[in-house]
């Protein structure tokens, strides 16, 4: 039996078509390349304790150190941005009082931002917890990030409240 080769050549094109169709999308928004930051935020905020064994004003000192990774989005402008953030006490963040405690743990957050006239914010909340000689507590805080093209991004902390843990 033998066949010519034209004969399949329109069920081929078809296949071509539908492959070409299902792989290449043609709204995919590229990724454009991914950036790396670390900001380091002095701080220096008094903070009232009350009960949790403190019942004082502790003022809370130190830095707060940001790590961030984010990639911008969009097409043909950037538009979106998602961000990978890590907040952590930066070397020794301290609140000090009657006694003094230094500040643990670390906050992870995904955050994202649409652009506007070339600007994105997000905001999170985040804590640290402090404990000593069995006194324990929280310093919660809200953290305002912003994102400026072409690849800046700045943090702000406030909000700071404290409660037992």
């Amino acid at each position: 039996m033998n066949r010519s080769p034209l004969k399949n050549t329109p069920l081929l094109m078809c296949v071509v078509a539908a492959l070409a169709i299902f792989t290449f999308p043609a709204d995919a928004a590229p990724v454009f390349q991914d950036r790396h930051a670390q900001i380091n935020s002095p701080i220096d905020v008094q903070v009232p304790v009350p009960g949790c064994s403190v019942n004082q004003i502790v003022r809370l000192q130190g830095t707060i150190r940001s790590r961030f990774v984010f990639f911008f989005f969009g097409k043909p402008v950037v538009s979106d941005v998602v961000a990978e953030v890590h907040v952590m006490p930066g070397g020794y963040l301290v609140a000090s009082g009657t006694p003094s405690f230094v500040a643990h743990g670390v906050t992870n957050e995904r955050i994202s931002a649409r652009f506007l006239n070339g600007q994105g914010t997000a905001t999170f909340p985040g804590s640290f917890k402090f404990e000593e000689r069995g006194v324990r507590f929280k310093i919660q805080y809200t953290a305002h990030v912003t994102f400026t093209l072409p690849a800046n991004v700045s943090v702000n902390y406030d909000n700071f409240t404290a409660v037992c843990d």
